[in-house]
């Protein structure tokens, strides 16, 4: 895709959405082209019945002497001028009523329509999303996910509708303009060219603004969610020093900018109307003003200028609309561009299967000169020259210095990241099998990771237990069952609403020990046979800690273990201890063999 810098014209903005609608919205769009039709073709109904309309009004014998209308006449039997104005007003009438019924259709259908493919777009780019590799998530800057997967889906939502208005404001106008030229080919000619050179030439000097403001007004909305995650996940810290203007101006000076630019956009769509109304009424005057003047009195001179009129009316919004629609996506080319951006990512099949049941081990887990390298560097590897073997059932520590590699080796092991150079064997299955998809989505499922920052969700206690199941599905008998290894269950039960208790935005209400708790009864609620432990017990006393871990040991016998700690007492228990220091294992032994000569 294009650089930022290099936002894509209209043309490949549409192209670019079309090409990721559903069969179902391009059949939808189908139908609203057809109604769309229905409509122009109302209009051209409406405003050729105009004229024989005011000529009924006026002078009804005049229009005995137009050839069409006076056969027409002959075959219903029309002789008398009396005869005339009654039919032609319902006719009249008739062609309104269903010209507007087709016109309310076509909005209700845009709208709808519209309301639709935002839906369709958003879950897509947020499935997109959630599918990516760990590795990119870790690159990736969350505030601009949530600005693309909502502020800026709901710009490609209002953009869409300006793209469908575009379609049928120039079907419209068309028909407007056949009409007219059939009526009267020089009045229509001089109308349509005059206000569409000036529409043109408006669009010709403010496009490059347009796209200007579109970048800026994509940048703050990014700006924006990233202030308010920052100021809000460090809200403590913030009340603390004080530091609220400081991060209140951070957030106006993205929110500032965006402001004036969406102000002029606006101004830029709207403020041609009220030019072309003062040029419409001074061509209207100037034209009735010759026909008076030269043409044959006998002719229908007031029908045609308030048909004439009428027509200029009808025109001039529908081109306001082209112009306005034009220019409110030119506004919004950044954010729908973002969008398109986040749909095009491609999603590896391994990362989208969904495993039926979580992988049983039954012998062990390898690696073989396994590196791993964050960047593109091979002399630089986090992790390097992995061997190493895990037996089913065993319990292994692991201890190192920050930034020794400990977390990378977990994640590696977890299937989150893929070796840069060498293999990883699931009882001696590749982990990233191309042949076989469900090893690893059944790998990952097999797991309960606890991890040293907790996330908790701003709901009840024992729905973040029971951590993405649905409240319907929830089995409250292994919920306290968890809490209770979790030894976190007396807390629970002494709460006024129990296991109902909200625990507040990323688990707020609770303390760091309750929190990494909760997270335990997680991991033991979903009854996997391995169980990653990333300094998950730190917040913990040593009494509390060692009820903890005593809990986990009588879960299963069959469970296999992985603690990452910088405690001695918390890996005294284990069966190995690997010292892991710039991504290598510097040591394996029993606990009594590394431990004492650190």
């Amino acid at each position: 895709m294009k650089n930022i810098q290099e936002i894509p014209n209209l043309k490949e903005l549409i192209l670019g959405i079309w090409k990721q609608l559903k069969k179902e919205r391009k059949n939808e769009l189908f139908v609203f082209l057809l109604v769309t039709a229905a409509s122009a073709l109302g209009e051209i109904v409406s405003l050729a019945s105009i004229l024989p309309f005011l000529g009924a009004l006026t002078n009804p014998e005049s229009l005995f002497k137009i050839q069409i209308l006076d056969t027409i006449f002959s075959i219903f039997g029309i002789v008398e001028s009396r005869q005339i104005l009654q039919p032609i007003t319902y006719l009249f009438c008739i062609s309104v009523i269903i010209t507007a019924m087709f016109r309310l259709l076509n909005i209700w259908l845009k709208v709808k329509i519209s309301a639709s493919i935002g839906t369709d777009l958003s879950c897509e780019a947020y499935r997109r999303t959630l599918y990516q590799p760990y590795s990119v998530h870790m690159k990736r800057n969350s505030s601009k996910v949530i600005s693309v997967t909502t502020t800026q889906i709901n710009e490609t939502i209002t953009g869409l509708n300006l793209i469908l208005q575009l379609g049928t404001s120039i079907v419209i106008s068309l028909s407007i303009l056949i009409t007219l030229i059939t009526i009267n080919w020089r009045i229509a000619l001089i109308c349509g060219l005059t206000f569409s050179f000036i529409y043109l030439l408006l669009a010709k000097y403010v496009q490059r603004k347009l796209k200007t403001n579109s970048r800026i007004i994509s940048r703050g909305y990014k700006g924006q969610q990233k202030a308010l995650q920052e100021g809000l996940a460090a809200i403590r810290e913030v009340l603390l020093d004080g530091t609220q203007s400081t991060y209140l101006r951070i957030y106006e000076k993205e929110d500032y900018p965006m402001r004036q630019k969406q102000a002029i956009n606006s101004f830029i769509a709207t403020f041609p109307r009220f030019l072309l109304e003062s040029v419409g009424l001074f061509l209207l005057a100037i034209i009735s003003l010759a026909l008076v003047k030269n043409t044959n009195k006998e002719l229908l001179i007031i029908p045609t200028i308030g048909t004439m009129a009428l027509g200029a009316q009808k025109l001039l919004p529908a081109l306001q609309q082209i112009y306005n629609s034009w220019a409110g996506v030119k506004g919004m080319s950044s954010s729908i561009y973002g969008v398109l951006k986040m749909l095009e990512q491609e999603i590896n099949i391994q990362n989208t299967y969904k495993s039926i049941k979580p992988f049983v081990l039954k012998s062990g887990i390898q690696f073989r000169n396994v590196s791993f390298s964050y960047g593109n560097d091979s002399k630089k590897y986090d992790i390097r020259d992995l061997n190493l073997t895990i037996n089913k059932g065993q319990v292994i520590g692991i201890i190192g210095k920050t930034g020794s590699g400990k977390s990378t080796f977990v994640d590696l092991l977890m299937g989150l990241l893929k070796p840069t150079k060498g293999e990883i064997l699931i009882d001696e299955n590749n982990l990233y099998n191309e042949k076989n998809y469900k090893t690893l989505s059944s790998w990952r499922s097999a797991i309960s990771h606890v991890p040293q920052e907790i996330y908790l969700s701003d709901n009840s206690i024992e729905e973040n237990i029971a951590f993405g199941e649905n409240l319907s599905q929830i089995s409250r008998i292994k919920v306290k069952k968890a809490a209770k290894f979790a030894q976190i269950e007396s807390f629970i039960e002494n709460l006024p609403e129990k296991y109902a208790t909200y625990v507040g935005e990323r688990g707020i209400r609770m303390s760091g020990g309750q929190r990494q708790r909760i997270a335990i009864a997680r991991a033991i609620y979903k009854n996997s046979k391995i169980l990653v432990l990333d300094e998950a017990t730190s917040a913990l006393d040593t009494k509390t800690e060692r009820e903890v871990m005593s809990s986990i040991n009588q879960v299963s016998k069959n469970l296999t273990l992985i603690i990452i700690a910088h405690r001695k007492s918390t890996i005294l228990n284990c069966d190995r201890i690997l010292h892991i220091e710039n991504g290598k294992i510097i040591k394996d032994g029993t606990p009594k063999e590394v431990i004492n000569q650190i």
